[in-house]
């Protein structure tokens, strides 16, 4: 079913030499993250504040052409730092740095309830998302009256534990909302996922990080 979504995509699994680094976040790395701020805004989050010690068990490295690059860094608690970087991987390339934890996943289960998500008008894509009973506006293209395509790109999933590589196609959308009270914003990434296991739609929830917050060895 959500495979057809696909069709076409040819496999990109390759072995890496050496995975990027950013902030010197790696495979194996223990990261702790300042959570004083995700805890002062915690009352108006939709999702719980994240211990500030973490595992990376997981790297995802994605290119999106043009230079630039998202490496996803997930964690032993559920979540995933994600990094953006335009031209190269180092600090002086990074965009933005963000956290997310994962919120909810759906399976759906026939070509009708993948066509709500993505075909043309589909949920994934639209000016506004409601989630947990919030609206989120999306982030990509705000400007642009009515639904635009979802963004497709192929990351390639390392494991700590040494695991062959595999791939996870994504055709997904960035959404966000103000929160109250607050310069700040909390993000919703939501992504319908195809791999060799299966096909899925997950929500991830987060909020920006500091880059200079993180403490990485």
């Amino acid at each position: 079913m959500f495979g057809k979504w696909f069709k076409g995509k040819q496999s990109e699994t390759s072995e890496q030499n050496k995975l990027p680094s950013p902030l010197n976040l790696r495979l194996g790395a223990a990261v702790t993250l300042d959570t004083v701020v995700m805890t002062m805004l915690s009352d108006k989050l939709n999702f719980e504040v994240p211990s500030s010690q973490q595992i990376i068990e997981a790297q995802g490295a994605i290119s999106l052409g043009m230079g630039s690059y998202i490496n996803r860094y997930y964690t032993s608690e559920d979540g995933f730092i994600q990094v953006n970087t335009t031209g190269g991987h180092e600090e002086q390339h990074i965009d933005d740095v963000k956290f997310f934890v994962f919120a909810k996943t759906l399976y759906p289960g026939t070509d009708a309830e993948w066509n709500t998500w993505l075909a043309e008008g589909g949920q994934i894509g639209q000016p506004t998302l409601n989630f947990l009973d919030t609206q989120y506006q999306r982030g990509l293209n705000a400007e642009t009256p009515g639904a635009i395509r979802p963004i497709e790109f192929t990351e390639i999933v390392h494991s700590r534990s040494g695991e062959p590589p595999y791939q996870v196609v994504h055709r997904a959308m960035f959404y966000e909302r103000p929160l109250s009270g607050s310069e700040r914003y909390e993000g919703l990434l939501v992504s319908a996922e195809h791999n060799a296991d299966g096909d899925c739609l997950v929500f991830s929830l987060g909020v920006d990080l500091d880059p200079m917050s993180l403490s990485v060895i």
